[in-house]
């Protein structure tokens, strides 16, 4: 059984969010040729996009901080409209992914949806997170460049 919460995301969180950044994402970056220094400047940079990038598409998007058992395990973003609810990102830090946390954040999502559909897209060689979209009634619709759009509906899934 897997606990958690959600709650805003705070000025205080953003060491946080740094590191949990550099936990799952850091790593594709290590086999880059290049010094610990430069390695640093371009997560931090990849960090400051992605939010700028976050808060200019969506700009009503909710940004929280996961909890389990009270210490923050990760972050979700969720753009809520009238046609959709979009899952823009979630990122869990390694030692909590694969516990049930990312399933229950997700289906808790397709719980709120209906009539709607939950819409995310998935870098396409992130094939785990394919898989477990997949599991949870995802279908894929199309290829964008790195990204693969997915659709949850309820219909699809009765």
């Amino acid at each position: 059984m897997c606990t958690w919460q959600l709650r805003p995301v705070k000025e205080s969180d953003e060491e946080f969010l740094a590191a949990l950044h550099t936990a799952v994402r850091g790593a594709s970056l290590a086999a880059l040729p290049l010094p610990p220094s430069q390695l640093h400047q371009l997560l931090c940079g990849q960090i400051f996009a992605e939010r700028q990038a976050y808060r200019a598409d969506f700009t009503e998007a909710g940004h929280a901080i996961v909890l389990s058992a009270g210490e923050s395990v990760g972050r979700i973003w969720v753009h809520r409209t009238e046609a959709e609810v979009r899952l823009v990102d979630i990122l869990l830090l390694p030692s909590f992914q694969g516990k049930g946390i990312g399933s229950a954040l997700i289906t808790g999502l397709q719980a709120e949806a209906p009539p709607r559909p939950v819409t995310l897209n998935v870098l396409v060689h992130n094939t785990s997170a394919i898989r477990l979209y997949e599991r949870l009634g995802f279908r894929s619709e199309a290829v964008t460049g790195m990204h693969l759009s997915m659709r949850w509906t309820q219909s699809a899934n009765i």
